[in-house]
């Protein structure tokens, strides 16, 4: 979105403010990139937490069957100029861009997940690995100490 307050300036002849505008815009886009992503994993956590039951799975896959894998319907089959065909036609290609995105948001919210999942673990490993080389440190530098500890007089 374009910001008003520098219409206004350059409306108002400061042409300097176009010395900043592909900062400002730069800075404009991330935010609105930033944004998009968490609605998308917004919607794309809503979408699982409905389709991962048993009835939700059920509920998917009478969708998918009801639009992506049904025949053509009497509509498509007797449209009998190429603009009814084409209203047809376009009818059934937005039922099936919903499933569609449908499909995308749950496959976005698996990947987010393993990600997840696979941070947790790589951080549950460093842990562990952090925690055997302080152990590991400590037995060596008691060995060490012992080492130069005086045998209490013998030869």
């Amino acid at each position: 979105m374009f910001d008003l307050d520098m219409l206004n300036t350059l409306a108002a002849g400061g042409w300097s403010e176009l010395e900043n505008l592909q900062e400002r815009f730069g800075k404009q886009a991330r935010e609105q990139g930033h944004a998009e992503n968490e609605e998308i994993k917004r919607q794309a956590a809503i979408f699982a937490r409905t389709f991962g039951t048993e009835d939700g799975r059920l509920a998917l896959d009478l969708l998918v069957k009801m639009t992506l894998l049904r025949q053509p319907g009497d509509d498509e089959r007797g449209a009998q100029t190429a603009e009814a065909y084409a209203i047809a036609k376009a009818k059934r290609d937005g039922q099936n861009s919903i499933i569609f995105m449908l499909l995308a948001r749950l496959q976005q919210h698996g990947k987010i997940k393993r990600a997840a999942e696979e941070q947790a673990a790589a951080d549950a490993q460093a842990e562990r690995d952090r925690a055997a080389a302080e152990s590991q440190n400590r037995k060596r530098s008691e060995s060490s100490r012992s080492r130069r500890r005086p045998s209490g007089g013998e030869p």
